[in-house]
């Protein structure tokens, strides 16, 4: 796996692509995808074949590593293989989602782990469990994606081939749960779904998916809000932080975000849509 840097002209930016992997090789038919560190650089996760474990890098804008090489996420000790795994940034860590396996391969799971900005485990040797390993349901169709709550996953849920849900879950820093219930249902109908597709809004994460519930595939798609609950949002644009009150920190984040938007990286101070913080995002706050 190896990666390159494209500049705004379409030139290659460093003068050979960077190893992404340092050994080990990826599975066949494994496609690793990748998220932006924020400053020109990418966070990659994967599993590879030998041993049967996941694993993150950390490409910096220059084509050095920031972990210093990969890095396991969770230690191979205790005979569990882990795959399928799915990145999400939140500031300078990564929080990786993935499939804890018994060494048979016949039962799976949902665990997680978070990386610190130089690749420490963050989260234990062994990550934090989701779901426990079984035989049924099983799982797939990682998606991850942050709000200004925390980080979610959704996955489908299948405790027979064919009767397909979707659930998701929010994690705070520490790992913990914030929904209530913990799992949501975000499709409940049973059927054969795919290829989970989502973006974060700020407030909330927008899914799509593939679906054959009336007998083909057709794409279904679903709003879940920072709170787990379903469908249009109740906003309140006031609150940038996103604290439950509109006060001084929104206040002070109108004035630091003062002016036109940044061409990269977010200004989560804007109401109107007009890409400007300014005199009406003021009076929203007033």
């Amino acid at each position: 796996l190896y990666a390159q840097r494209i500049g705004l002209q379409g030139n290659q930016v460093w003068s050979d692509p960077t190893a992404v992997m340092s050994n080990n090789s990826l599975q066949i038919g494994a496609y690793p995808d990748f998220v932006g560190d924020g400053n020109g650089g990418g966070m990659f996760t994967w599993y590879g074949v030998n041993p049967l474990q996941s694993y993150a890098s950390h490409v910096l804008a220059d084509g050095s590593h920031g972990y210093g090489g990969e890095v396991q996420i969770a230690s191979s000790s205790s005979g569990t293989v882990r795959v399928n795994p799915v990145g999400i940034r939140d500031e300078n860590e990564l929080i990786v989602f993935f499939r804890p396996q018994e060494s048979n391969q016949s039962s799976d799971g949902v665990a997680a782990q978070r990386l610190a900005s130089d690749g420490s485990l963050l989260w234990g040797s062994a990550g934090i469990t989701l779901k426990p390993i079984s035989g049924s349901p099983q799982y797939g169709s990682f998606a991850a994606a942050k709000t200004k709550q925390g980080v979610t996953l959704f996955f489908t849920n299948a405790p027979s081939f064919g009767n397909d849900v979707i659930d998701g879950v929010s994690l705070n820093q520490n790992g913990e749960a914030q929904w209530s219930p913990e799992f949501v249902s975000v499709a409940s109908t049973p059927s054969v779904k795919s290829r989970i597709a989502i973006s974060s809004t700020g407030d909330g994460i927008l899914l799509a998916w593939q679906d054959d519930r009336n007998g083909s595939n057709d794409i279904y798609a679903q709003r879940v809000n920072s709170d787990g609950s379903l469908g249009t949002a109740m906003l309140c644009v006031a609150d940038i932080d996103g604290d439950g009150f509109v006060g001084v920190t929104d206040l002070l984040m109108v004035i630091d975000m003062w002016g036109n938007c940044p061409v990269k990286g977010s200004c989560d101070a804007v109401m109107d849509g007009d890409n400007l913080v300014g005199v009406s995002e003021l009076l929203a706050i007033i």
